[in-house]
């Protein structure tokens, strides 16, 4: 095979090397986007069941507000911690945060159970 034929077949090949990594990175972007889309109507019709009927606006735009934010100091937050901590400082923090926001939604839950229980024996 000539150089020059060979030098192509290696930037065809180049080519969909890069071609291949861009897809798999926008797929990982694309599905935890997908993920957040699907979620964020679901939590907001949890907390429009959850709030009282005349507080619904307000609890809702309470909700809309603090996750905007979180989307504002969070990486603020990450890259100070990044920085005076070191590189593995953001993770820990989220890490514990999420743990945190997994116990209170379990602890939620059971209050829900045992509220709905408590309901189901009255009636």
């Amino acid at each position: 095979i000539s150089s020059s034929i060979r030098t192509q077949i290696e930037y065809v090949f180049f080519f969909f090397k890069q071609k291949t990594a861009y897809e798999v990175g926008s797929g990982l972007v694309g599905s935890e986007m997908g993920i957040r889309d699907r979620v964020t109507p679901c939590l907001s019709a949890l907390v429009s069941l959850h709030a009282p009927m005349e507080q619904q606006g307000a609890v809702l735009g309470a909700y809309q507000a603090s996750g905007s934010l979180g989307r504002i100091i969070g990486p603020a937050l990450g890259g100070l911690l990044f920085t005076r901590l070191g590189p593995t400082a953001p993770y820990g923090t989220g890490a514990v945060l999420v743990a945190l926001g997994g116990l209170l939604a379990l602890s939620l839950v059971t209050q829900v159970r045992l509220s709905g229980a408590g309901a189901e024996q009255s009636s």
